[in-house]
């Protein structure tokens, strides 16, 4: 492989445990394919309400994209993809999420021992 001219020195060194929370299934999956999935991280209603609440705002900034350049905002596009900015400052309901006991209790630096650049949480 042909690294990055900017990246000639990186070589990655897998994560050894003990692991606080994450399995050494998970740690062998993070090592082998950089991330893993924490199960039923979050229960479907706090999704749903979250949903809920962060699907307006993106409607409103999806009708801004249309309305005011034609559909397309640099990498954003109505209808494809969007980048809303500080939800959290924008939705009580975004903010309160942000203080889940998931968050809290699984920083990747006091769980893991290593940063965690691929989270993918799955209901």
């Amino acid at each position: 492989m042909e690294h990055h001219h900017l990246n000639q020195n990186f070589e990655w060194q897998p994560r050894q445990g003990p692991f606080r929370i994450v399995s050494e299934a998970q740690a062998r999956q993070y090592n082998e394919q950089g991330f893993f999935v924490f199960e039923d991280a979050f229960d479907a209603e706090t999704i749903q309400t979250l949903i809920a609440a962060i699907d307006p705002i993106e409607a409103e900034l999806e009708q801004m994209i249309r309305d005011e350049y034609g559909g397309k905002a640099l990498i954003a596009r109505a209808d494809e993809i969007t980048f809303t900015a500080h939800l959290v400052a924008q939705s009580e309901v975004a903010r309160t999420f942000t203080l889940h006991p998931f968050f809290r209790d699984h920083h990747p630096i006091a769980l893991l021992r290593f940063p965690l650049p691929f989270l993918s949480l799955r209901l």
